[in-house]
């Protein structure tokens, strides 16, 4: 998804000509802590939430962020688009186009709603997630041996390990609840399982799987 296909149908940039009131009402009324402000469809910059506080019917030009306005480009993907508002901390940013017109603006809160349909979280199926150093991280790998059990990998994130930052932990959510082989596999090529939402393999079980194995390996 790109961001032109994002923007907001609920949640409008202001005008400078609106009240310090007025702005801080539709950012608590949308839970943002940030809103960008136009004039003349384009970008000025924004007003924050904290700066607001305790003021009484001023106009919000008068408290507009001097620096050089962060805004997207209609084409940004959402991945981009989520780094950009992480990183400066922002819970709405504007779209420009290539004409430099605001044509509206992203809300961080309704991504959730808006990208969950698409993300094949939605769907019916299990979770792994594999604990592993970055250096020995292979997608390519996972992908083989979820798709040797029959599985498909419909949604993979990765992140630090709460029980250790240099350690990675990958998270993959599959198209089947019957996660059994797959996680079999996984350890047979010494892949270790931090989580699963399949009940715990029966050893029995395993070991048949690991002769049969063997035996199609030889």
């Amino acid at each position: 998804m790109f961001a032109q296909q994002l923007i907001s149908s609920e949640v409008f940039p202001l005008k400078k000509s609106d009240t310090s009131d007025a702005a801080l009402h539709f950012m608590i009324d949308w839970r943002i802590n940030n809103l960008p402000v136009v004039e003349n469809n384009k970008l000025l910059g924004y007003i924050y939430e904290n700066n607001l506080l305790d003021k009484v019917d001023e106009k919000i030009e008068k408290f507009l962020s001097t620096q050089e306005p962060i805004n997207v480009k209609p084409e940004t993907h959402l991945f981009e688009l989520l780094k950009i508002m992480n990183d400066n901390m922002l819970s709405s940013i504007a779209v420009v186009d290539s004409n430099h017109i605001c044509l509206g603006c992203v809300v961080l809160n309704e991504l959730q709603m808006l990208t969950y349909p698409s993300s094949g979280l939605n769907h019916i199926g299990g979770v792994i997630v594999l604990e592993t150093n970055i250096s020995n991280y292979s997608l390519a790998e996972i992908a083989r041996i979820s798709e040797v059990n029959g599985l498909k990998i419909l949604h993979a994130q990765l992140h630090t390990s709460p029980d250790d930052n240099n350690l990675q932990l990958i998270s993959l959510k599959f198209n089947s609840l019957d996660l059994q082989y797959t996680l079999a596999t996984f350890k047979r090529f010494n892949h270790k399982i931090y989580y699963s939402s399949h009940n715990e393999i029966d050893e029995n079980q395993e070991s048949k799987y690991n002769w049969l194995i063997k035996y199609i390996n030889t």
